[in-house]
């Protein structure tokens, strides 16, 4: 009963909002206070970014540190405020659709597969996602509930997308790419700001409210509302998949001193959806399969809390605690999640030779697990510690020419032991428009708890799928608590050029190499057999976990971006993958806590974006997607179609009309063979979305 009285008090925040500060504007500031722009400046302002500025755009997720995208040693795409403005994005995978040498699909409801540079999952195992530098990344499913990222997408400031190993600064898990979401001081964020979009295939609301308490002291609140109908069947009916959830939370940023700067957050989100499962069942003529609709539900709750002193201009320090607990309902089996995290870190510029950065963190995790038919924890509880450090020197060989980054990871937790996770990377700037960099990096996944000491029972059987079970099968996998880290060895290199003042190019290319990657090993097969029916209606297979696996990647990622006049911008991106995985003893890979193919990925994806404003009141942009089809051919090739309109009546209203898919009725995204899920099509959609700022 606790659950839908928070999704409905959460849900109801947007509204709240509106009616709580409308009569009580926040006071204008004293000239001490921090200087913040009109909410109509800030659009104005956003509207009008050049190219020159989305060049010099500082990052923080390559080094631990600022500096411009330019000058950053690895392949890094960042998805700005303007980007995020303009895209008419209902779910932060939206937004990540954009990003090169991504795969982002939709599954089911609102859940989605994102990864980097192949092993595409529905937990995105090889993928580590932060927001503001705390891991959200969830080490007992090795991966994270996409779902349930539903945080105001108007309040993210920029997404730092970083495609390639991060072990060396960010830890396991990072082995393919690091997402970090940034969102925005409270300072930046004044006042009322309103963003309603209605679709024909679901509903987002979003509201916040920031205010200068002090001149050091500033406050914003903010909730997000969501539902969703979900997919749909081949035939254009809704599957059932429904997906209702809601957040709320309050940030605080206080800067006693120009020495001095601290931030506060605190979060609560709920939410319930429909799952869809195929299932069986057993009459005397035989197996007949049916569709299940079982209701499961979500909460969580976390606070963060940040101090950063700079003790000289060249040495800062920042502190770091972070709690979260975490509740989920799925296939009828409870999982709930509590995790302690606390850290140390540092920025210390000994000379102007080296440039050094320096950390160390622990983290508890306490798992519990309801057990069902389909998932089991031994004992129905757990808990794993870690202990890690890292240390990395930035050196100029050449200063303002060649510069050499080198450092390690150290890592040690109580499950798979003391891992260390190396990186060195060159970077060479030729002259003012062309710049080169290499790297070499060695990075880990750690195993997750299922497939150390959990147990799953899935019974699939889908005569109408791709690749059809014939006969019911009952795959049966047990946990395996030697299963070890998987490694990855890997060889970057990149140049990124300006052609002139308006255009850009970047190019970066990779080659992996992957070891002792977790597969399922069929221990034994045996009939099925379910009363009455008199005889087998199938197959048993029993497994369980090893590291029998290996696989080998290479590609490359190109974005050429530019503005054609000053209204009108452009960017062309193209990615190309070629991944192979191969088994010692015939297992199915096994990258998540799905069971999914590692060639469930595309070999290569062409994107064009464009925007064009007309005046200050119009704003036309559209993009065209296309995707190969999956490496083992299993999902078709698909061309995507968006476009969005926008009319400003009023510098801070905004009000627009967005089309996506528009190619197709619907289609299928993708395809997860050892999960009894029907086939889900993304259907054709219409939004439109009101903003307002006051």
């Amino acid at each position: 009963m606790r659950q839908p009285n928070i999704t409905k008090a959460i849900g109801a925040l947007s509204a709240a909002l509106a009616l709580f500060v409308l009569p009580a504007p926040a006071q204008p500031q004293e000239p001490a206070a921090v200087e913040t722009a009109a909410p109509s400046q800030q659009m104005d302002e956003l509207l009008g970014m050049s190219l020159e500025d989305i060049l010099s755009q500082e990052v923080t997720s390559v080094a631990k540190k600022a500096q411009h995208v330019a000058d950053a040693p690895a392949a890094v795409y960042v998805v700005s405020q303007d980007q995020i403005s303009r895209s008419g994005a209902r779910t932060l995978a939206d937004l990540l659709r954009r990003v090169p040498g991504m795969d982002v699909f939709e599954l089911q409801g609102s859940t989605s597969t994102i990864s980097a540079r192949g092993f595409s999952s529905r937990f995105a195992s090889n993928l580590l996602v932060m927001v503001d530098g705390a891991a959200i990344y969830n080490t007992a499913i090795s991966g994270m509930f996409w779902d349930q990222a539903i945080f105001p997408l108007q309040d993210i400031e920029r997404i730092e997308v970083i495609r390639g190993p991060g072990g060396t600064l960010w830890g396991s898990n990072s082995i393919n790419g690091v997402i970090n979401i940034i969102t925005k001081q409270s300072v930046d964020t004044q006042g009322l700001r309103l963003n309603l979009k209605a679709g024909t295939r679901d509903v987002r609301t979003e509201a916040g409210y920031g205010a200068q308490l002090s001149p050091s002291l500033g406050v914003r609140l903010y909730g997000t509302y969501r539902h969703s109908k979900g997919l749909q069947l081949a035939d254009g009916q809704n599957i059932g998949d429904k997906w209702n959830g809601a957040l709320g939370g309050v940030r605080l940023d206080y800067a006693p001193s120009d020495n001095d700067s601290a931030v506060v957050l605190a979060e609560v989100s709920g939410g319930h959806f429909t799952e869809t499962i195929t299932g069986l069942s057993v009459t005397q003529d035989g197996p007949v399969g049916t569709i299940l609709h079982p209701r499961s539900n979500f909460n969580s709750e976390h606070v963060l809390a940040r101090w950063k002193h700079g003790f000289t201009q060249d040495f800062d320090l920042v502190g770091q605690v972070y709690y979260n607990r975490l509740h989920r309902t799925e296939f009828d089996a409870g999982v709930t999640r509590e995790l302690y995290d606390a850290s140390l870190e540092g920025h210390w510029r000994l000379n102007s030779l080296h440039d050094v950065n320096f950390g160390i963190s622990g983290r508890i995790a306490h798992d519990t697990v309801s057990s069902s038919r389909m998932i089991r924890l031994e004992n129905g509880a757990n808990t794993d510690h870690w202990l890690t450090g890292y240390l990395q020197d930035e050196i100029a060989l050449v200063p303002g020419k060649l510069a050499l980054t080198a450092g390690s990871k150290f890592e040690v937790n109580d499950f798979s032991g003391f891992q260390a996770q190396p990186s060195l990377r060159l970077f060479y700037r030729y002259n003012d428009s062309l710049a080169f960099w290499a790297a070499a990096s060695h990075a880990v996944r750690t195993p997750l708890l299922q497939q150390r000491k959990m147990d799953a029972n899935l019974l699939i059987w889908q005569p109408d799928t791709p690749r059809p079970e014939e006969t019911p099968l009952l795959f049966i996998l047990r946990g395996n608590k030697d299963v070890r880290v998987e490694e990855l060895t890997s060889f970057e290199a990149g140049a990124r050029a300006s052609l002139s003042r308006s255009w850009s190019l970047d190019l970066s290319f990779y080659r992996n190499r992957y070891s002792h990657l977790v597969t399922a090993e069929t221990v034994s097969v045996e009939p099925l057999v379910v009363p009455p029916f008199p005889g087998p209606v199938g197959t048993v297979a029993r497994s369980t976990f090893g590291n029998n696996g290996t696989g080998r990647s290479w590609g490359f990622e190109l974005v050429l971006s530019g503005q054609i006049t000053p209204q009108w911008k452009t960017e062309l991106s193209y990615s190309y993958l070629d991944l192979h995985v191969e088994t010692e003893t015939g297992g199915t890979i096994f990258p998540s806590f799905v069971v999914t193919p590692a060639d469930s990925s595309s070999n290569s994806q062409l994107r064009a974006t464009t925007s064009y404003d007309i005046g200050d009141k119009i704003s036309l942009g559209g993009s065209l997607h296309y995707v190969s089809k999956s490496i083992d051919g299993v999902r078709p090739a698909f061309t995507d179609l968006d476009l969005r309109a926008a009319y400003r009546p009023r510098s801070n209203i905004e009000i627009a009309v967005t089309g996506s898919h528009l190619l197709q009725d619907r289609r299928l995204e993708f395809y997860e063979d050892y999960v009894p899920l029907p086939l889900g099509y993304v259907p054709r959609t219409v939004t439109l979305e009101t903003r307002v700022r006051f």
